[in-house]
């Protein structure tokens, strides 16, 4: 049924397409609408003959499948009627700039508290949550980690982790190191309130 609707609806654009484009001919292209319309119906049909031919193809289906993403576009249309929608876009499109800046800061966060983390926490054991993807080891590593914290989604595992103690871990395993604690973590009053603040702020 839903591919039936979805060659009923193709066809229907592609004929509004079709007359648009006789009665305005070259002037169809020169609105912005029209093109959006245009390329709606393009990738109709792309996804349609790759529908017919994915059984048959060398190339990943998965690849052939992402041409169906464009389908979900037709709902756009709806803007071009809606006033209140089109309202609606324009200012966020007018937004986009100020969003920009608050991203900015927010990676700026993020970054910094990734390489406090690692000067603090880049030593202790894995252990718990701490694995081979979520540690602060190294830079990179803690970005990522960091970016998952930003969204509150188990920063309590995470910071019992690196609040690990004895007998879970060895005080004395970098003792040639000045200032070292081994690989055990930090319970001082800094460690138990950085990840914390790290969610908030972001």
């Amino acid at each position: 049924a839903m591919n039936y609707a979805n060659y009923v609806f193709t066809v229907i654009y592609t004929l509004e397409a079709i007359l648009k484009i006789i009665g305005t001919r070259k002037f169809y292209f020169y609105k912005s609408w029209n093109i959006f319309d245009f390329v709606i119906v393009v990738f109709a049909w792309l996804g349609i003959a790759m529908d017919h031919v994915m059984n048959d193809s060398v190339i990943d289906p998965s690849i052939l499948r992402s041409f169906r993403v464009f389908r979900v576009a037709r709902i756009l249309r709806i803007i071009q009627m809606a006033k209140g929608i089109r309202r609606l876009l324009y200012t966020l499109i007018c937004s986009l700039p100020a969003l920009i800046n608050i991203g900015t800061l927010l990676l700026l966060i993020i970054y910094i508290y990734a390489v406090v983390g690692v000067a603090m926490f880049g030593y202790v054991r894995r252990q718990g949550t701490l694995n081979d993807q979520v540690n602060f080891e190294r830079t990179p590593s803690a970005i990522v980690l960091m970016t998952r914290l930003a969204t509150s989604a188990g920063w309590n595992d995470v910071l019992d982790a690196i609040m690990v103690s004895p007998p879970d871990c060895d005080v004395n395993l970098y003792e040639n190191t000045e200032g070292s604690s081994g690989d055990c973590g930090s319970r001082d009053l800094l460690s138990p309130t950085s990840l914390p603040s790290s969610s908030l702020l972001s």
